[in-house]
Formats: structure tokens, sequence, C-alpha cells
């Protein structure tokens, strides 16, 4: 059983496939793309705690293609009091799917009537993967989440969340923000911050921005692009724009790290280049 209904994978699970998102009655398919070598990390808590995991691979019209080989894909788990999260690291296996083909995965934890089964979303491998953001985001301890916690990860690495997303990143904005002192009509500026920000579209199902909420209270947040990592500082979303089908459409601006700061004991007016306290400039 899944222990609360709200999704924390960018690749959401569910505990009946008749929970699919493309088989809602309001929905159609939405893409979640992922790479033709590895899966979209994920985590699953359940109450069963067998050692027994098999993760089946299906097309999208639910014919089996076989079982995958846990080490292969980077399935574990990790045992509590009452409960085990079994993850999967995303682990790299050349020729694991074909680009362009949808597929989904089930996650069966035990054996014979008491095992628990989870089924994936549709995902659809793409071998242009590396032209899209990649959002990557991670914890450097357990978060408490409902009735369990978020694995951060093991010694030899912390568990990372990715997602794909089909855009590009550019034309930044830059904020500022002056401290000043004002006295007899001078200014006088006491700190100077520069930003800079950017700001890219997102468009996502419920389940999906349920995982994606994590992404912004996570101890640590890289944007990749091509041949750039931004290291993020701070990220915000914009309010969701709902349409029929379910999906939402909303801009994530985030700020990297590259934030300058300047203590200054400035003189009263930039203009003055004598020190006479006079505009030398007009």
């Amino acid at each position: 059983m899944l222990l609360t209904n709200t999704n924390i994978n960018t690749l959401p699970f569910y505990s009946n496939l008749s929970e699919q998102w493309h088989k809602q009655p309001y929905s159609t398919y939405h893409h979640i793309f992922t790479p033709t070598n590895s899966l979209l990390p994920f985590q699953l808590a359940t109450t069963n705690m067998s050692s027994s995991i098999v993760v089946t691979l299906y097309d999208r019209l639910g014919n089996s293609l076989g079982v995958l080989n846990n080490a292969e894909i980077g399935i574990a788990a990790k045992s509590y009091t009452t409960y085990q999260v079994v993850y999967c690291t995303g682990k790299i296996k050349d020729g694991l799917f074909t680009s362009g083909n949808r597929y989904y995965i089930s996650v069966k934890v035990g054996t014979g009537v008491t095992a628990a089964y989870f089924y994936s979303d549709l995902f659809e491998p793409n071998e242009y993967i590396g032209d899209m953001v990649k959002i990557q985001y991670w914890n450097l301890q357990d978060i408490d989440y409902g009735d369990y916690k978020i694995f951060s990860g093991t010694t030899s690495g912390y568990f990372q969340f990715n997602h794909y997303v089909g855009t590009e990143i550019g034309k930044p904005t830059y904020p500022f923000q002056n401290y000043i002192s004002q006295r007899e009509m001078y200014n006088f500026p006491l700190k100077m911050i520069s930003n800079k920000q950017y700001t890219f579209p997102l468009i996502v199902t419920e389940p999906q921005m349920d995982a994606l909420r994590l992404l912004a209270i996570s101890d640590k947040i890289a944007i990749v692009f091509k041949s750039n990592t931004y290291k993020v500082l701070w990220i915000d979303f914009s309010d969701i724009e709902w349409n029929d089908e379910g999906v939402g459409t909303l801009d994530a601006t985030f700020t990297v790290n590259s934030v300058v700061n300047r203590f200054v004991q400035a003189k009263p007016t930039r203009g003055d280049f004598n020190d006479d306290f006079n505009n030398d400039f007009l």
C-alpha cells in the first residue's frame, strides 16, 4: 500500500493501473521524458518489508517486455521501523529503452497475496534528452513526509530526484538591491547586491507538481542545460493555470550562485570627482 496519497516522484506511481494519468476521463497523454539508458529516480514507501522486489517493463499497451535487473537499474531498499522505502537511483544501462516509444513499469514488493504493487505513469525515452533542461534536487538528511520519510541517500551518495523539461535556459534578469543612508539630501550607499535570475516554463500534471514542490524546499538544487550547470540558491513558482484536461502551466524562476555583495563606504555622490561635494558632471 502507498502510505500517502500525495506523489513525490517526477515519474508518478499509483497503486492501481486505472489511476494512470492518461486513463482519467478528463485527461490526455502527457509527456514524461526520460533518458534512453536509465529510469527517472523514484521512491516508494510500503509497509511490506519483503526483500523480494520485482520491476517489470511494459509497453504502452500493457504487453510485458520482461523483468529488469535490479542491480543494473539501481533498485534498493531502506528499512525503517514499520515500513521500507524502495528506491531507484536511475543507474545507467545502455540500450535500456528505444527513443520515442512509451513504457511504464510495475514494482512488486513481496510475494503471494500480501505483495504490494506500484504502477508508473507512461514515460517516453528521448535520444535528444541532452538538449533539454535537467532539474536535479536532493537533501542532506531524511525529510518527514506524511506517514513516512523521504530517503536522503547513503554514505556512498545522496539520492537525487531528476526532472526533464523540453525548454531552454537563457535571457536572464539582473535584480539589484541598494541599501543607503540618506543625510543632508545625499545618498550614501551602505550595501549593494546584484543577483542573476532565469525563468523557464513548466507544463505539469497535478501528480508531477506534487513532486516538484519538493524542489523548492530541497537542500541542494542544480539545473543543467547543455554544458552549463547552474547552482541554484533559490527557486520560486508562479501561480498555476489549469486547463480543462488537468494540465497546468507555470513559470519557475531561479537565482543562481553568482550573487555579488559589496559593502561600501562611498562618497555622498558618484558625480563628485574632486571631493568638493559638488556634481562635476551633470
